[in-house]
């Protein structure tokens, strides 16, 4: 018998199910760096998908229109400045970090903003625009994540923090961006 499992708060597992003998192997999944982040949403992002004339247009094949919105989209969630920060982390040793969104990008995220993505878009044909998926689409689904995660970073405790970004220091305290 093979026994699977998988949790993205290994610190929560039971002791007991974590045992020798139990759950033998641990894999580490890391979060996506860009190319990763960009394989992730190629998995979701697919030239079957009906895509905006003008998209088409401005870049003449459906697989073209295809990677002009993921490319627009990990750009957008990899960019470190004012305009992606989540929060101001202060950490133990009293030094503080500026937490941006690719410091919690992860599959389930990307996921999340395609299929932020796609109701757009429907919503938008539905109100007598054109039909199919738009690069616009897919940056807004980007930053109603992006505001999500800010909203949660002001009813999260710092210590989940430190742990779903994965820093190793704990954060004594999570401070939001002034302006």
């Amino acid at each position: 018998v093979v026994t699977s499992g998988a949790s993205n708060r290994a610190d929560m597992i039971d002791p007991a199910v974590a045992r020798p003998g139990r759950l033998d192997v641990r894999i580490r999944v890391v979060r996506p760096d860009r190319a990763g982040a960009r394989d992730v949403f190629t998995k979701y992002l697919t030239p079957e998908l009906p895509v905006r004339p003008e998209d088409l247009a401005a870049h003449g094949s459906a697989r073209a229109a295809i990677d002009a919105m993921i490319d627009a989209a990990v750009d957008r969630l990899f960019t470190e400045d004012v305009s992606t920060a989540l929060f101001d982390a202060t950490l133990a040793s009293g030094r503080t970090k500026r937490i941006h969104l690719c410091d919690v990008v992860s599959g389930a995220m990307i996921a999340g903003i395609v299929e932020r993505a796609k109701k757009l878009a429907i919503k938008d044909s539905l109100d007598g625009g054109p039909r199919g998926l738009g690069v616009r689409h897919v940056l807004a689904g980007v930053e109603e994540e992006m505001r999500e995660s800010i909203e949660l970073a002001q009813t999260s405790s710092p210590d989940d923090w430190a742990r779903t970004i994965g820093l190793r220091e704990e954060i004594v305290a999570i401070a939001p961006l002034e302006g």
